[in-house]
């Protein structure tokens, strides 16, 4: 084990020559700087404990998967801040480089100097790759933080980020809110708010798209908005809506909203053939519509398109109803890097709670997505079903299910249910992406969408 020894020098005087007190002369040597790096061979069977400044990090034996040489350097600043500026990253972060090494699951422990407060919620962070990711510490009895870096990187800092806003307490919308893709700005825009037609009830042609979004995301970022141009383009569909609901809400309640959705549109465009897309939680919000009514609109012939739909349920909801403090990092985590985003009507963020109709509705053997898989294959005579499951988790839901302590085949839903082969779906496609770029990826996700939607 190497110590770095911090050796303070003596102030020396100088004396000069010559007998009389106007000769004496003091000069001040100033003290030796900390070091602001280190590099140490480590060994993996042993372990280290190493430290810098004010910084701690300790390797425990056989956590890394070879030995190797650690660099370590702080840095007044992080390499970059949260994608949500709600949260600030502050203070000196300690950068880690393990060279080589991969770090087994049991991950290492850094520990870290008592954070200056600021004015909000203050949580030890890992940022990796520009992806913050909150760290479960235990505030020591001279306010300093030992942290678990759970994460399996090479390179990383951490240090402490701080939520500078705090959110309202959720209000339930009561309703949803309907946009109309418009090819000329290649933009959704709001026509129904809260209900209320708003703007003209857009003529879609003989072919229409419904979009419904997933849990924590919404029409109005516009993330639907490439895919919907690629079919149109391709001729697959002849205009596009978007549904906008509270995902806090209950899969229920939206279900109706999405039925009284398709009945206004079933003034202008009565009887049309509807392409479907749906992604995630709106894959269930859309079921309880279709297969709970009968919908004005084509009596056959209707296609969906089901993306990373969690059919029968995620075991991400039921981990995190286990554990507050897990719920929390979560939230955080998701909040902090712009992956998911639950707000009210007025479109302001709102506090979340595992508790939230929304959240229980996902869980697996939820009684609502119970209810819907029992003969679910007979029970949308007017839909044609398609579904798409994603494999690849990447970055973020590495990173994300390092946090929930289970991985997920495309960070919050497995295969099997996005999968679900009791929907009496026509495919069932697999693909190369994660839960959130299944709705990006042009390489793989919008040509199976393509072949889902083509009659």
């Amino acid at each position: 084990m190497r110590k770095i020894l911090v050796i303070l020098p003596i102030l020396a005087c100088l004396m000069g020559c010559g007998g009389t007190e106007s000769d004496f002369t003091q000069q001040a040597v100033s003290p030796v700087a900390l070091p602001t790096s280190l590099t140490q061979p480590v060994d993996a069977t042993q372990g280290a404990n190493l430290r810098l400044q004010t910084h701690e990090l300790t390797i425990p034996a056989n956590s890394l998967s070879q030995s190797t040489t650690v660099s370590l350097s702080t840095t007044p600043q992080p390499s970059v801040q949260p994608r949500d500026p709600d949260f600030h990253a502050f203070g000196t972060h300690l950068v880690v480089d393990l060279g080589s090494a991969d770090v087994h699951h049991q991950g290492l422990m850094v520990h870290l100097p008592a954070p200056e407060k600021m004015g909000g919620q203050v949580f030890p962070v890992e940022i990796v790759d520009g992806v913050f990711v909150p760290l479960t510490g235990q505030t020591q009895s001279d306010g300093t933080v030992l942290a678990q870096v759970k994460g399996d990187a090479a390179h990383f800092e951490v240090g402490y980020a701080e939520q500078i806003s705090f959110y309202p307490p959720h209000v339930n919308w009561g309703s949803y809110n309907g946009y109309y893709f418009n090819p000329a700005s290649g933009k959704f825009e709001e026509f129904i708010h809260l209900g209320q037609v708003t703007g003209t009830v857009p003529n879609l042609g003989p072919n229409p798209m419904m979009v419904v979004h997933g849990l924590g995301s919404n029409i109005r970022k516009q993330e639907f908005a490439p895919v919907t141009q690629f079919l149109l383009d391709k001729g697959i569909i002849t205009g596009a809506v978007g549904f906008e609901y509270d995902t806090l809400d209950s899969i229920t309640a939206n279900g109706g909203y999405l039925a009284q959705f398709y009945a206004e549109m079933a003034k202008v465009n009565p009887g049309a053939t509807w392409r479907h897309y749906a992604h995630s939680m709106g894959c269930l919000v859309s079921r309880e519509c279709i297969e709970n009514n009968t919908l004005p609109i084509a009596a056959t012939g209707n296609v969906t398109a089901f993306l990373c739909g969690p059919h029968t349920g995620s075991g991400v909801i039921n981990i995190l109803q286990g554990s507050l403090s897990l719920f929390q990092e979560f939230t955080a985590f998701i909040v902090m890097n712009d992956v998911l985003d639950f707000t009210n009507s007025n479109f302001e963020r709102c506090q979340v709670s595992a508790q939230d109709p929304g959240f229980q509705d996902l869980a697996d053997g939820s009684p609502v997505t119970g209810a819907l898989n029992q003969n679910a294959a007979q029970h949308h005579p007017q839909f044609t079903y398609n579904t798409m499951a994603g494999d690849d988790r990447g970055l973020e839901f590495d990173l994300l299910d390092d946090i929930i302590g289970q991985d997920f085949d495309d960070g919050l839903v497995d295969i099997a249910s996005a999968n679900f082969s009791g929907l009496g779906q026509k495919s069932a496609e697999l693909a190369p992406v994660s839960h959130i770029t299944a709705v990006t990826s042009a390489e793989y996700a919008f040509p199976i969408v393509q072949q889902f939607l083509t009659p």
